[in-house]
């Protein structure tokens, strides 16, 4: 779904997100999104989509079966350390 919407900004630098995008994203007041300046463009996120988007990014990484790429990390920084001990 595409939504286009044009906003003012406000004199303090404020934009109001409308309330068909707001609906959308079920956004509250107090809500956090991701601001991104790429060139010219500001795209505004959701932090879920960033999430979404680095999995992406990641899905097809090398993966040793059953192994959590945490406890790879972690057995990987203990070895570094004891090189370094050395």
């Amino acid at each position: 779904m595409t939504l286009l919407e044009r906003v003012t900004v406000g004199q303090q630098g404020r934009i109001v997100i409308p309330a068909s995008i707001r609906k959308h994203l079920s956004l509250e007041a107090g809500s956090t999104l991701n601001l991104v300046l790429d060139g010219d463009s500001v795209t505004l996120s959701t932090p879920t989509s960033a999430a979404r988007e680095l999995q992406a990014l990641f899905a097809d990484a090398p993966r040793s079966p059953g192994v959590l790429a945490s406890e790879e990390l972690i057995a990987e920084r203990r070895a570094e350390f004891l090189r370094e001990l050395e």
